[in-house]
């Protein structure tokens, strides 16, 4: 492992101090360089992936999301005839203003 060294004010090195017991303070500050750097590739990891598809030419042929917005729709709307059995089920007088 390498050694790497911060300064810090005095009132922060003399609470580390007294918590010495209870805090691994090099693990801790060990995971939070480990966990920055993570983060910081990933927004990098990010960024490259975004400008690599910024950089595919999409193009669709004029007309088309309009056909396909249609086609969906037409196809979950389409039902065949609504056959109401209103004879002998007494509701006939009851549509008779429709």
């Amino acid at each position: 492992m390498a050694v790497v060294s911060f300064k810090v004010r005095r009132e922060v090195k003399e609470k580390m101090a007294k918590y010495r017991d209870r805090v691994n303070w090099a693990e801790e500050l060990r995971r939070f360089v480990e966990e920055r750097i993570r983060q910081l590739e990933a927004e990098e990891n990010m960024e490259r992936v975004m400008r690599e598809l910024e950089a595919i030419p999409v193009e669709a042929p004029r007309g088309f999301s309009a056909d396909s917005v249609r086609g969906d729709r037409d196809s979950r709307w389409r039902v065949g005839p609504i056959r109401l059995p209103l004879e002998g089920a007494g509701l006939e007088n009851n549509f008779h203003n429709i």
